[in-house]
């Protein structure tokens, strides 16, 4: 059987209808495919289907939880999912957003340095000799040049303050911000809207709500019902680690 099916996370044919089971395992074990290369040819399909010129990347991690100890980069770790410390592996992950729509584009396996010091534990698990030790916003780094050397037509950058604070990470983004350039809607991170309660006064709101970046990005303000308070600088002000936001250009 093969090491995917026994894993303690959800059946990769879960979401398939028109693969059977079998067929999508024998794809990811058995078949001779370079996940970079379709990785590529993804990116090409989401500029082409999504691409807007005020495309928004989202870069964030998650956990997928584990029982065993050979699944590559597994340890006792913190997991957003679980919110907790867990047996887990991380990913760090970029999505690509429009008014269009949305659709994951990249991926990177977190390592920790008890997997990429241990390297007959590294090739035990199939981990290529070359891949050391990396920390979460340097993988996402990497995913920015990789995303904006891609076809995809990318406006702004966003992550939360665990990759906002790293300095390295921000100064990719600046080095790349050309120019800064005006959201139609409001700076993210910096947005107060109220939302009315069903069947409430005009006159009444409900508390004002701070939108992240992701409820900007991920299809504007009209599907939440928010109304915004005031005016916001049309210009945004550099990238801070607090907003973890940037505005890139490329030329």
């Amino acid at each position: 059987m093969p090491e995917t099916a026994r894993t303690s996370g959800p059946s990769p044919s879960s979401g398939s209808t028109t693969v059977s089971g079998d067929g999508l395992q024998r794809l990811l074990d058995g078949a001779t495919w370079n996940a970079d290369d379709v990785r590529d040819d993804l990116q090409t399909y989401v500029a082409g289907k999504l691409g807007e010129a005020d495309g928004v990347l989202i870069l964030d991690d998650t956990g997928f939880v584990k029982k065993g100890t050979t699944s590559a980069g597994v340890q006792r770790q913190y997991s957003g999912t679980a919110g907790r410390t867990e047996n887990c592996q991380i990913g760090v992950f970029a999505a690509y957003a429009t008014t269009r729509g949305r659709a994951l584009v990249d991926r990177e396996l977190y390592l920790p340095k008890s997997w990429t010091d241990d390297r007959e534990r590294c090739r035990a698990a199939k981990i290529p000799d070359e891949r050391t030790f990396a920390t979460k916003p340097e993988l996402a780094r990497a995913m920015v040049l990789r995303a904006l050397a891609s076809p995809l037509p990318i406006a702004w950058v966003t992550a939360d303050a665990a990759y906002g604070q790293e300095w390295r990470f921000r100064r990719t983004l600046e080095e790349t911000a050309v120019e800064r350039r005006d959201l139609p809607l409001v700076h993210p991170g910096r947005a107060i809207a109220r939302t009315p309660r069903r069947g409430s006064h005009p006159s009444r709101p409900s508390p004002p709500r701070r939108l992240s970046p992701a409820d900007l990005a991920c299809g504007g303000l009209s599907q939440f019902g928010i109304h915004l308070l005031g005016a916001l600088p049309r210009t945004p002000p550099p990238l801070t680690a607090a907003a973890g936001t940037s505005a890139v250009n490329r030329q």
